[in-house]
C-alpha cells in the first residue's frame, strides 16, 4: 500500500510545493491490470461497474476493491474514492468504458462554474474561463503542448496520446478559485497560484495576468508552464497516476519546462535558454561543492519526504539532476522514465529498487554528483 500525491502545487515562495493530503489513495486488490490500459481502450471493451452508495452513485473502472476503500475511474478521467462500507450494491454494465465525450464533460464543468464561464476544446485540453478571456487561454494551452511534444520529440521521450481531455480551470478572481479549491478539499494555502490534481486529473488556477501578448505573459507564467507539464506527463504516460513515482521526476521535469529553451525552443534556440536560471542560482547557494551534492543525491533519489525536510535543497537539486541527465544522458534519461512510469498500477517503489534501477541507469553516485557540481558550478 502507498500514499499517492493528490496535488502538485505552485507557489509564490522560492520553491514550488508537494500538498499530500491527508487522505492516501491506497492500491489494494487490483480488479483490473491497468498498466498501459489507456492505450488498450480502443482495441479491448472493459465493462463498466455501476456502484450504489449511501450517498449516490459512481460509474466507472474498478482500480482496486478492499475491505476499507475502493477506488474507481470514472470516465472523465477523475479517481473516485469512497469507503467499502458505504457501498449499498453493484453490478456490471451493459456499457463497456469509454473515456467522457468533450460536450459530456463541457456541460458538467459548464453547470459546475456557472453561466460566466465558457469552455473549449484546445488540442488535448478542455478549457473553462472567462468567455472574454477564453480564446486566450485556449492558446497559451496550446502553444505550451505544441512546445511538449516538440522536446520529447526531440529527446525520444514516448508519449501517448491522452485517453481522455485534459481539464484546464481558469477562475475569474482569487476568490473563486480559493471557493473552488475548498470545495474540492484541496489544502493550498495563500502562496498557492495553481495545481495539477491527480484525483480529478484538473489543472485549477486563476487570472493573475492580464498581458495579452503570448511572449511578455510565458516570461511569468511559471505556474501555467509547471502544472500544464504534471497534467501532460501524467496523461501522455511519462508518468503513471496509479503507481508510485519518484517525486525528483515528477517535479524535475515541471521546473524543467519553466525555461524559455525547453517551452519554446524554436524562438528561443540557445543552450543556455534552456537553463532554469532561478533553480541553478538555488542550486549554486545549496550545493558550494560536490561533496554536498554527493551527500545530498541519494536521499533525493530513494525518499520522497526530503522534499518535506528540506524543500528549497530538494527542489533544486532535483532541477540540476534532470536538467544534467536530460542534456549529457539523453537516451538513458528517456528510458529510465519509461521504466518507472511502466511498473504497473499500484505498485511500490521502495528505496533500495530505486537506488538500484538509478546506478544501473546511470552509474556511480560519487562521480554523478561531482559531475554535475562541475558541469552547473
Amino acid at each position: 500500500m502507498f500514499s499517492m500525491q493528490m496535488i502538485f502545487a505552485y507557489k509564490t515562495m522560492f520553491s514550488p510545493q508537494t500538498i499530500c493530503s491527508h487522505r492516501s489513495l491506497r492500491i489494494g486488490v487490483c480488479l483490473v491490470w491497468l498498466s498501459g490500459w489507456c492505450s488498450l481502450l480502443p482495441a479491448q471493451d472493459f465493462r463498466e461497474l455501476e456502484v450504489k452508495t449511501r450517498s449516490g452513485s459512481v460509474h466507472g473502472l474498478p482500480i482496486s476493491w478492499g475491505s476499507d476503500q475502493i477506488l474507481m475511474l470514472r470516465s472523465d478521467g477523475w479517481l473516485a474514492e469512497f469507503p467499502t462500507h458505504d457501498v449499498v450494491e453493484h453490478r456490471l454494465s451493459e456499457r463497456n468504458f469509454r473515456p467522457a465525450e468533450a460536450n459530456d464533460m463541457a456541460q458538467l464543468l459548464q453547470a459546475e462554474l456557472g453561466p460566466s464561464y465558457r469552455t473549449a476544446v484546445a488540442g488535448p485540453f478542455l478549457i473553462i474561463a472567462p468567455g472574454s478571456s477564453l480564446p486566450i487561454w485556449s492558446e497559451r494551452f496550446l502553444a505550451l503542448y505544441g512546445g511538449f511534444q516538440a522536446y520529447c520529440a526531440a529527446r525520444h521521450i514516448r508519449l501517448r496520446q491522452p485517453s481522455f481531455l485534459m481539464p484546464a480551470l481558469v477562475f475569474r478572481t482569487r476568490q473563486e478559485y480559493e471557493e473552488y479549491s475548498q470545495r474540492h478539499g484541496h489544502a493550498i494555502t495563500a502562496s498557492t497560484l495553481g495545481y495539477y490534481s491527480l484525483v480529478s486529473n484538473r489543472i485549477a488556477l486563476y487570472e493573475f495576468a492580464t498581458s495579452d501578448n503570448q511572449s511578455e505573459f510565458f516570461s511569468t507564467a511559471s505556474t501555467l508552464i509547471h502544472e500544464a507539464t504534471h497534467q501532460a506527463a501524467y496523461n501522455t504516460g511519462i508518468h503513471d497516476r496509479l503507481a508510485e513515482q519518484p517525486l525528483w521526476t515528477i517535479e524535475g521535469l515541471a521546473m524543467l519546462f519553466e525555461a524559455p529553451g525547453i517551452y519554446d525552443s524554436g524562438r528561443h534556440p540557445q543552450p543556455n535558454q534552456r537553463v532554469n536560471r532561478t533553480r541553478l542560482l538555488g542550486f549554486r547557494q545549496f550545493f558550494p561543492d560536490a561533496q554536498s551534492v554527493n551527500e545530498a543525491l541519494p536521499l533525493l533519489i530513494t525518499d520522497d519526504k526530503y522534499f518535506e525536510r528540506d524543500s528549497d535543497r530538494a527542489y533544486c537539486l532535483a532541477w540540476a539532476l534532470t536538467y544534467y541527465l536530460s542534456e549529457r544522458y539523453e537516451s538513458q534519461y528517456s528510458f529510465y522514465l519509461q521504466n518507472v512510469a511502466s511498473r504497473g498500477a499500484g505498485s511500490r517503489y521502495p528505496a533500495e529498487e530505486r537506488f538500484r534501477q538509478f546506478e544501473a541507469s546511470f552509474g556511480n553516485l560519487e562521480i554523478l554528483a561531482r559531475d554535475i557540481f562541475l558541469h552547473l558550478k
